[in-house]
């Protein structure tokens, strides 16, 4: 058989309110390790007990809050290769972090997103959520869902891909995994 590559990204829609809060964020870090810097040299002018725990804290929430600001900013990588589908996060553009790895033939249902079928699995206790997209909330774009079985657990997965992307991963997978509803809008 033919080997299938396919890839796609899902990027994070720069709007004001992510860039303000972005902002933010950086001059409070950049401040709170000023004054950490600062608390530690006064630890040893008196009181140095009380200022290693202050700059204990601001180093912490400073860190904190670093991860916080990167988490802003997080595109989603779909590839799909010859029956394997692998879901990767990428955070601020630099990292790239593994999400999942699983076989075509874990597949158990392919759909839309929002359609009775999803909401049927969204409603289930044992079944984890996961949503591959920073742009869920936005009506405009199309978003399709995976359950799969794999790692010993049942997981719902939500992407913002192509039909076309879809349909590739569908061509390894039996054909019964796909919703009815999936034709319809």
């Amino acid at each position: 058989m033919q080997e299938v590559f396919c890839e796609e990204s899902s990027f994070v829609e720069h709007d004001s309110n992510r860039d303000l809060k972005y902002k933010i964020l950086t001059i409070v870090i950049i401040n709170l390790y000023i004054f950490a810097f600062i608390s530690f040299i006064l630890a040893f002018y008196g009181f140095p007990i009380t200022m290693l725990i202050l700059t204990a804290i601001f180093v912490g929430v400073a860190i904190y809050l670093g991860i916080r600001k990167n988490n802003l900013y997080v595109d989603y990588d779909y590839t799909f290769v010859t029956g394997s589908v692998r879901f990767s996060k990428v955070i601020n553009n630099k990292k790239r972090k593994s999400i999942c790895k699983f076989e075509a033939s874990d597949i158990e249902r392919i759909g839309r997103y929002n359609s009775e079928t999803f909401l049927l699995y969204q409603s289930m206790d044992k079944c984890n959520y996961l949503v591959l997209t920073s742009n869920i909330n936005d009506n405009n774009k199309e978003f399709y869902y995976i359950v799969a079985n794999f790692e010993g657990e049942k997981h719902l997965m939500v992407l913002e891909c192509s039909q076309n992307f879809m349909l590739n991963v569908l061509k390894f997978a039996s054909r019964s995994v796909l919703e009815k509803e999936f034709g319809k809008k």
